[in-house]
């Protein structure tokens, strides 16, 4: 992470390659309910998952220097843009990664997977890559 000139602000991920390893290091923000072997965990517990893990919980919604989003299943009272079904916190992402600061997206199975020190892919690389590619 550093600045980068070229965009004018903090830089995340520039060099994403679609995969996110572990959670060590990561600054990671929340959005929905999240499950982990099929049971749902309160943000206190998530927060407590990521910290053992090495990772840095975020406070709030938008933070432009979190690395790392946990999408779980949206509630449709959250959901601001129900047209892409999104929520505040998806569309600050989108809006980031549209100025060039990458913010990877894992879902409940990435973040089970990150838990069992296993990689896991980032959404939000392939939703980047253009069709055809």
């Amino acid at each position: 992470m550093g600045f980068d000139s070229r965009i004018g602000m903090v830089n995340n991920n520039y060099d994403c390659e679609g995969t996110v390893e572990t959670l060590r290091g990561q600054r990671v923000l929340f959005t929905g309910k999240t499950f982990y072997r099929g049971e749902h965990r309160s943000r206190k517990q998530l927060e407590k998952d990521i910290s053992m893990k090495g990772g840095f919980p975020q406070p709030g919604t938008r933070n432009v220097s979190s690395t790392l989003l946990v999408l779980g299943g949206l509630h449709p009272d959250v959901v601001i843009d129900g047209k892409n079904g999104r929520s505040q916190t998806l569309v600050f992402i989108d809006e980031q990664a549209a100025r060039g600061n990458h913010i990877c997206i894992i879902d409940d199975a990435g973040f089970e997977a990150l838990l069992n020190d296993r990689a896991a892919p980032c959404i939000q690389h392939r939703r980047s890559i253009p069709s055809g590619a």
